[in-house]
């Protein structure tokens, strides 16, 4: 039986203003004593008044985050406080006060109480407390709450645990960004538009850079958020581990979308292909930096022969032609779900066949030149490879 008079040291008292007779303790106790506390008293199994929330156990990725936090509460790590409901309809307001008397008061509450206690915030920390296979003896911050009407108690809990703003992937990137963000020397090279749409859209950067890390299509990027905070945790330097020579992959990918439609289709498509072609591990050795300098090189020159063969017109639009951009337009107009997993199945096959192509140098393909015969092989070339994609997502074409 668990000795509350000696193992709960009272911290401090709070009386809440707006709900009467309702107080938050704030006490100490410690992490081998409230261990015992939840086991004796299953208070993660909840009680007979209070619905309490599941420890949430149902996915691959929840798993790996549960087991970081038993790893950290097994170092000593020091959790968030916990709070702790407690239902008491007969207890005396005035005899709550922040001196010898009412700390003793508190105590027997807690001990009179104990069927009554529930976990008004903390059900997970509570389950990984309790599975982790051994803690530091450290204090532990537990709030209780402690009010006399259930409807109080099932307000606080709803509020709590449902009505919060869900912390969608695009504020996870912006969290991850903000880790990324030691490395300032990698960022360098990108344009001040490059990094102002970075700040406005990080998660279209990150489904790039873990497209081409996992080289998958559909990547969740909550999943693989919490991925990079377990790798944060357990490596030296993991920002360089993963953003390690992404830079010139991402380059590529943004030179060859400006052209395109659906920029941000075509710039994962792009990471996907270059994950397929350039190694089997997703890590850029000296043959893969010379095969992506080719790539980055080839489109450079037929920028510039759109730029000198009419000056008149833009840049962008000749480049376009080069690149058969009615076509693809064409084709991309009939591809069910435009925006979504289809478009980028279509963009990973073409580029896939494009930079297999420039990188061997077969051909018109080893150098683009000012010849008309030259450019209209680039163009015909460029809209065979269009079509033959567009056929190879088969059933997700539209019904025609």
């Amino acid at each position: 039986m668990i000795k509350f008079d000696s193992e709960v040291k009272i911290k401090s008292i709070i009386k809440d203003e707006n709900n009467e007779s309702t107080y938050s303790v704030l006490t100490e106790i410690s992490a081998h004593v409230f261990k015992s506390m939840i086991k004796e008293y299953k208070w993660t199994e909840g009680n007979q008044k209070i619905a309490q929330r599941k420890f949430i156990t149902g996915t691959q990725k929840s798993r790996l985050v549960q087991k970081r936090l038993q790893k950290d509460i097994e170092l000593g790590s020091i959790l968030p406080p916990i709070v702790m409901g407690l239902i008491d309809e007969d207890f005396d307001g005035n005899q709550i006060k922040d001196d010898t008397e009412g700390h003793q008061y508190i105590i027997s509450m807690l001990k009179k109480c104990i069927d009554y206690i529930f976990i008004l915030d903390g059900v997970q920390r509570c389950n990984n407390i309790v599975i982790a296979s051994k803690i530091k003896n450290i204090n532990l911050r537990i709030e209780w709450w402690i009010t006399k009407k259930i409807d109080i108690a099932l307000d606080r809990m709803l509020i709590l645990n449902f009505a919060q703003t869900p912390w969608d992937s695009k504020q996870q990137s912006k969290a991850i960004l903000s880790l990324f963000k030691k490395a300032d020397d990698y960022f360098e090279d990108f344009s001040e538009g490059f990094k102002t749409e970075l700040e406005k859209e990080p998660h279209k950067f990150l489904e790039c850079l873990f497209s081409f890390k996992q080289g998958k299509n559909n990547v969740f990027i909550k999943d693989e958020v919490s991925s990079v905070f377990l790798k944060e945790k357990n490596s030296n330097n993991p920002t360089k581990e993963i953003l390690d020579n992404f830079g010139i992959v991402y380059k590529i990918a943004q030179e060859w979308s400006k052209y395109l439609v659906a920029e941000h289709s075509v710039r994962v498509g792009i990471c996907l292909a270059l994950a397929d072609i350039i190694s089997t591990d997703k890590q850029i050795d000296e043959s893969s930096k010379y095969k992506l300098n080719i790539l980055d090189k080839w489109l450079s020159n037929l920028e510039e022969l759109g730029k000198n063969r009419n000056e008149v017109s833009s840049k962008k639009s000749d480049t376009a032609n080069y690149l058969a951009y009615t076509t693809l337009k064409e084709c991309y107009g009939k591809i069910k779900s435009a925006i979504g997993i289809s478009s980028r199945e279509m963009f990973r096959y073409a580029f896939k066949e494009i930079f297999i192509n420039i990188i061997a140098k077969k051909g018109m393909w080893a150098n683009p030149t000012e010849s008309d015969d030259t450019l209209s092989e680039i163009q015909e070339e460029f809209g065979d490879i269009w079509e033959n994609a567009y056929n190879q997502i088969g059933s997700n074409k539209k019904e025609e």
